[in-house]
């Protein structure tokens, strides 16, 4: 939650340009995160449309997942791969291996 309320406070989310720079030579990450969610959330959807609704949400996770360490970079000032695998860990156990939060954000994305 604490985590979360940093994307609420435009102080820390105005501009992703420093953190845009600081992050070069690892994108790789961000690639790497959303292959796995690709994979992992779309190989048994039942059918298109529900298969188009976990592309989105794989998107969406990777698209959060850098907000957020935009917003802690801004914050603390440095952002290292320790930071970004316990956000992915954090992201996992609340949002992705919760049932209840994943077909609230698959419900709300299709």
């Amino acid at each position: 939650t604490d985590i979360l309320k940093l994307l609420k406070n435009p102080q820390y989310t105005q501009s992703t340009d420093a953190f845009d720079q600081y992050i070069k030579g690892r994108e790789h990450e961000y690639e790497q995160l959303a292959v796995y969610l690709i994979y992992r959330h779309m190989a048994n959807a039942p059918d298109i449309f529900e298969a188009e609704t976990r592309g989105a949400f794989a998107v969406l996770s990777t698209m959060l997942i850098y907000s957020i360490g935009s917003a802690l970079y801004a914050k603390q000032g440095h952002f290292s791969a320790e930071d970004q695998t316990e956000l992915c860990r954090m992201f996992s156990s609340e949002i992705e291996y919760s049932d209840e939060n994943i077909y609230v954000l698959y419900d709300e994305l299709s």
